[in-house]
């Protein structure tokens, strides 16, 4: 017996995807995900390979975001790092932030250039170590 959300549900055809939590029309009566990497992603939750949600991840590796990201760039003295990678590692959106405060609390000298690639700005970052 269909409970009356699945009921209603079922009226408008549409179904909530349980990987990505978007809503979509199913093709298959039997259909439970929007796509196949949606289907992936619920399986790898469901194992505890992935984070219930990406924000509700805990920083992985020691103390805050700004730990972290220096860490990361004195284990690379003196190489360019694209700004995008040091967003996976610092916090997508305050991974600047956590740079500036590198420099700021931790006396790190964090140079930054910027290079056209096409149309595109490539914007990376590097580590001056003393010494």
């Amino acid at each position: 017996m269909r409970t009356a959300s699945e009921a209603s549900e079922s009226v408008r055809g549409r179904r909530l995807c349980p990987g990505c939590g978007g809503s979509f029309q199913p093709c298959r009566e039997n259909q439970q995900h929007c796509r196949p990497s949606c289907r992936q992603k619920h399986y790898e939750r469901r194992k505890g390979l992935l984070p219930s949600l990406p924000w509700d991840a805990p920083p992985a590796g020691p103390g805050t975001f700004r730990d972290r990201l220096a860490a990361y760039f004195r284990q690379r003295p003196n190489v360019w790092i694209d700004g995008l990678e040091l967003g996976k590692v610092g916090g997508g959106y305050a991974w600047r932030t956590r740079k500036s405060e590198c420099c700021r609390q931790l006396g790190m000298r964090i140079v930054n250039r910027q290079r056209k690639v096409g149309r595109v700005t490539v914007s990376e970052y590097r580590y001056e170590a003393e010494g």
